[in-house]
């Protein structure tokens, strides 16, 4: 490889494949702009026209209600400069829009989601074919592999905040994986813009860079020079960005919302009825937290975690569901939807078969110890707190690569019938899931209007 990663350039064994990628992501995201583009392009009530009627899955479409006009939606806890990242793109929003009412923010969502998916397939193929080291084919392969799972396929174009994170994942993989490879140490500057611009998305992405930072650098991560520039001085920037976006814009209209409410319940009788509904629900769901704390908020104790795994971990994030399609489990939809037929489980459980498999082949390899790292700590979230977990499929972008890297390490090692064996295996199901996958949600974005 050569000296400089040049993250950015796509090279010349990438440029076919990464433009048919970029007519996959193109497709897939006209697909929101027909459904939604007329509905969120209205001029009125932002958020009856975007967030009110939007269902798919559990995923919010708060980008693309940030970008049409700059607010602070997201749980700032969670996702601290999300909205301060959006800034921009509100601007160049009411740039185009001059003094019309109308929004574009379904067009510069689409856009933007486009690009950062574009970059993330070119990544994971790097990863595989240059960290990894599987043959040219057969990195793309498993990179349509991975695109064709139905979290993916669904973060590619919903506008909340997951193509981003994913983009954040890939890069760092990618990059920690190279600098492994040859024996070199990330530099403290590039773990401070990992973790400070990841963890703005997600707060949680800072152990993940934090582990993509001791994989590389081991021992050298602990030294005092290191710790103090690569994890207290973003850390210390997030904290005081956090503590901006909530004095300067959350808290001041929050506190608006309330006394409109208080008011507005004090003169009618049915909207004060529906407040004391979600109160009651929202203590219910306490409940079942596993600590009291908005800290813990969206944690569960109670649920089956196996069957939270056969049907929407592994199941729903990788194979939709017919009945009850791209339903919200806070708008109807049951926690747990089963498969119409047998055969949708065994390809559930090929796929993760082939993921243990895989973790067997490449089990002395520090690299995907450390992708295995990750996936570890989604786990003790999702299924040891709970977090999320009713509607945990939603989240694969945060790990669902883990499952096509496995598959590398494996291919790596194979030879001759197997590895053709292991081929038409993986083809076949990253073929059925894209045609299964894809037209159910062509079906519901395209034709369930």
């Amino acid at each position: 490889m050569e000296r400089k990663l040049d993250l950015f350039k796509i090279r010349k064994e990438e440029r076919w494949p990464a433009l048919v990628a970029l007519l996959y992501f193109v497709a897939l995201n006209s697909m929101m702009v027909i459904r939604y583009g007329g509905q969120f392009s209205k001029s009125g009530s932002f958020w009856e026209n975007i967030v009110k009627g939007f269902i798919v899955s559990g995923f919010d479409p708060y980008v693309d209600l940030v970008i049409t006009r700059w607010r602070v939606v997201y749980a700032l806890f969670r996702h601290p400069l999300m909205s301060a990242y959006l800034y921009p793109f509100s601007l160049l929003n009411d740039l185009l829009r001059g003094n019309s009412h109308d929004s574009y923010a379904v067009y510069i969502a689409a856009v933007l989601y486009t690009v950062l998916s574009l970059y993330s397939f070119v990544w994971l193929f790097r990863t595989l074919r240059h960290v990894v080291g599987v043959r040219k084919g057969d990195a793309y392969l498993l990179t349509a592999f991975f695109y064709s799972f139905a979290s993916i396929m669904l973060t590619v174009f919903v506008p909340d905040h997951f193509a981003m994170t994913l983009f954040f994942l890939t890069m760092t993989l990618y990059m920690a994986g190279t600098y492994m490879k040859r024996g070199q140490l990330m530099k403290w500057w590039q773990t401070a813009s990992l973790l400070f611009l990841s963890s703005g998305i997600t707060l949680t992405n800072c152990v993940k860079m934090g582990l993509a930072d001791l994989f590389v650098n081991r021992k050298h991560a602990f030294s005092p020079r290191h710790i103090l520039l690569a994890y207290v001085l973003p850390l210390l920037l997030l904290f005081g960005g956090y503590q901006l976006m909530y004095h300067a814009f959350y808290l001041p209209e929050h506190e608006k919302i309330e006394v409109n409410e208080l008011a507005r319940a004090a003169r009618d009788k049915k909207f004060a009825k529906r407040l004391e509904r979600d109160k009651k629900k929202e203590e219910a769901r306490r409940k079942r937290q596993v600590v009291d704390s908005p800290y813990f908020m969206w944690t569960d104790k109670d649920l089956p975690r196996l069957r939270s795994v056969v049907e929407n971990l592994f199941g729903e994030s990788i194979q939709l569901h017919q009945d009850h399609l791209l339903g919200d489990v806070n708008r109807g939809r049951p926690v747990f939807v089963a498969y119409d037929y047998k055969a949708q489980y065994a390809v559930v459980f090929l796929v993760m078969l082939l993921f243990v498999a895989g973790i067997v082949a490449g089990w002395r390899e520090r690299f995907l110890w450390l992708v295995l790292s990750w996936f570890a700590y989604d786990m003790v979230i999702h299924l040891g707190f709970g977090f999320g977990l009713t509607e945990v499929s939603i989240m694969g972008a945060h790990w669902l690569f883990a499952i096509p890297i496995a598959v590398a390490f494996l291919m790596r090692c194979i030879r001759g019938w197997l590895l053709w064996s292991m081929r038409a295996i993986v083809c076949l199901t990253a073929l059925y899931l894209m045609i299964y996958n894809g037209w159910l949600i062509a079906e519901y974005m395209l034709f369930w209007l």
